[in-house]
């Protein structure tokens, strides 16, 4: 069996067409696959990124940046290596990666979850020989809601904030989480104001035809006329002059972080909701068996703990170390630098 990926100084390499997949440093050809930057870097020469990614990363490395688009499935050849985008259902344009080279297939999940989120492009299960999966919540205690329930209780808490007169104020991602809860909370509560990084990113999205609820830009001149509203923010701007001007408020957090006693307890939130844009164990353990690979690499995360799982099944696993972050950076706001 040919070793299509493997792990380099630069990136996870594929020598035989000789590029990279999410590199972690400047390279001369890379797949990008999706817009997360920690795995959208910039001072790559030539990028590869699905239709629906290339308007997000423009947007923050700059509009000079020249990627080649593909849709879902759509071929190209490199050196002999057929290369297909696939829906990884994890953001809008989020994409795995299928090699073909001589008969052989392998996939590279990059980040995903198997669940609907209404703004993504759903998840699509791939046969394949070698399967290259994330693990980021690959521990049994990270068993996800559905996002029906999530969406109720946010629901409430902002309901029942209105009534005593406070404002609802909900830390989360950036670039995707932030779009799925615009696409998916009751607009019929009250106003809505969004961070300009967050604004930004709805609008490039809207333009591309991804539809993201209307909100309000924040501006701190609003905060005295927004009562009953719900702001939704990026952990960044916490202890900054956005929040501290904003009268009377309730803090929320949207992360599946929390789900961690310890996160839990050194953050002063007054709710906190465990929502993922990542797969949970189960759905980590379901992806990686309906592949059918002979062979599974793990990346980031906790993929120790689906490594030992998957040695017991008599799965051929083995692990990569890599640079990606999953959503940890969700928790200390580097996910939310986007100021344009």
């Amino acid at each position: 069996m040919a070793q299509l990926l493997l792990v380099t100084q630069s990136g996870i390499y594929c020598p035989q067409g000789d590029f990279y997949i999410d590199p972690w440093i400047p390279v001369e050809y890379a797949i990008i696959t999706h817009a997360h930057p920690d795995h959208a870097r910039i001072g790559h020469r030539n990028y590869l990124v699905h239709k629906d990614s290339v308007g997000m990363l423009q947007h923050q490395i700059g509009p000079y940046l020249q990627c080649h688009t593909v849709d879902y499935g759509e071929c190209i050849v490199r050196n002999g290596v057929k290369i297909t985008l696939h829906p990884a259902g994890h953001i809008p344009g989020s994409a795995q990666v299928r090699l073909e080279y001589k008969g052989e297939v392998w996939v590279f999940t990059s980040d995903f979850k198997l669940s609907s989120d209404g703004i993504s492009t759903d998840y699509e299960s791939i046969k394949c020989h070698v399967l290259v999966s994330e693990g980021t919540f690959g521990l049994p205690l990270f068993k996800w809601e559905s996002q029906e329930i999530i969406f109720d209780q946010i629901n409430q808490w902002w309901s029942k904030n209105k009534a005593q007169k406070k404002q609802s104020v909900l830390v989360c991602n950036a670039i995707g989480k932030a779009q799925r809860i615009l696409r998916n909370i009751d607009p019929n509560i009250g106003s809505l104001y969004a961070h300009r990084s967050i604004y930004n990113i709805n609008r490039v999205l809207n333009r591309q035809g991804i539809l993201v609820p209307d909100t309000k830009r924040l501006e701190l001149s609003d905060n005295e006329n927004s009562e009953g509203a719900l702001h939704i923010i990026p952990q960044n701007v916490l202890n900054t002059p956005w929040i501290k001007s904003i009268p009377n408020y309730s803090l929320g957090i949207v992360s599946a972080w929390m789900t961690l006693k310890e996160q839990r307890k050194k953050r002063l939130f007054d709710n906190h909701f465990i929502l993922s844009d990542h797969a949970d164990w189960n759905q980590l353990k379901k992806a990686i068996i309906n592949s059918e690979a002979e062979k599974v690499y793990l990346t980031h995360g906790y993929s120790s703990s689906l490594y030992r799982w998957l040695r017991e099944e008599g799965v051929d696993v083995h692990e990569f170390q890599t640079k990606f972050k999953g959503e940890m950076d969700e928790l200390n706001g580097k996910y939310d630098l986007i100021s344009a």
